[in-house]
């Protein structure tokens, strides 16, 4: 299972499994990005350094789940040039012969690369609304060559507001050849808008950390994985490493009203008693504050959605 990602949304506290607690180690990078969000451009406004966390707030965000107003936008841009089918509601299948992407600097410079790929392919008014997560080599194995690279995958999210959207139904795919010839590539995206209602995200990183501390050691003492026989079993998680973190929007449901909260996500590595290191993303609150004032405000009816990749 090695460098798979399992995206968890650790927001409903539920019962231990009685493991004890896992260590949280913060890396580095992730420690910086949490100190720098809360710090002010005074350096380049020539200004005396002032505490600028206290006027910062994120909008909660609202979908339209009747509307298609994005996609159709998306599927008469794409008709123009390539070869458009809807797979199923509000995702597009995309195809064209001898588009070809450069990927001579995948190695060197990945987000560089994956930005000219954006530039290509996407109307110009979404190309800085998403984001390379992750990149899937397709392999295959011969007895006279090995093994081989036969294609890649860049794994896209949507960002909206300058914050990464955690959702299946917002994501962009590229499948290109070991040469950079498009196979195919699908797009999802629903129909987003601000609502009124406003999160304070002020807090520090000492309080960043305490939430994210708290929901390790309530639901990640442990979790099933999937030995080589096939069959699940419960192992013991005995370190949680976050290596960088992002602004992020996460799904949850008011009643029946899927909205999408202000969160944090932490790309991180799962250390299990059994030596096995697993990548995760952890999405939290940014407070303990924040999202309990929002609960609270919905009478204890807001709930987060919990989801695989």
């Amino acid at each position: 299972m090695n460098g798979k990602y399992v995206f968890l949304a650790l927001f409903v506290l539920c019962s231990s499994w009685g493991f004890g607690k896992p260590d949280l180690v913060m890396g580095e990078r992730a420690k910086s990005f949490l100190n720098k969000r809360n710090q002010s451009d005074s350096k380049q406004l020539n200004l005396k350094k002032i505490d600028v966390s206290k006027n910062k707030t994120a909008n909660v965000v609202s979908v339209d789940e009747y509307s298609r107003k994005t996609m159709n936008e998306m599927k008469k841009f794409f008709s123009k040039t390539y070869n458009v089918h809807e797979i199923k509601d509000r995702v597009l299948s995309i195809k064209k012969d001898n588009v070809k992407f450069d990927l001579s600097e995948l190695e060197s410079q990945r987000a560089l690369c994956a930005h000219h790929m954006l530039k290509k392919i996407m109307p110009v008014e979404y190309v800085d609304k998403f984001m390379l997560v992750s990149i899937d080599k397709e392999r295959s194995f011969s007895e006279k060559q090995g093994v081989k690279i036969e294609g890649y995958r860049f794994n896209f999210n949507r960002l909206f507001n300058g914050r990464v959207v955690r959702s299946k139904d917002d994501y962009l795919r590229i499948r290109t050849d070991a040469k950079g010839l498009l196979r195919d590539a699908r797009i999802a995206l629903q129909d987003l808008k601000e609502s009124s209602e406003i999160v304070k995200t002020d807090e520090d990183i000492n309080e960043n950390e305490t939430t994210l501390d708290s929901l390790v050691s309530v639901e990640l003492d442990a979790i099933q994985v999937i030995d080589q026989n096939g069959n699940e079993k419960k192992e013991r998680v005995d370190k949680v490493e976050v290596n960088s973190v992002a602004e992020a929007y996460c799904e949850i449901f008011v009643g029946e009203s899927k909205m999408y909260f202000p969160c944090l996500s932490y790309a991180s590595k799962i250390n299990l008693s059994n030596d096995e290191k697993i990548s995760y993303i952890i999405d939290a609150p940014h407070s303990r504050q924040s999202w309990g004032d929002y609960n609270h405000e919905k009478k204890g009816t807001a709930r987060f959605n919990r989801r695989d990749r």
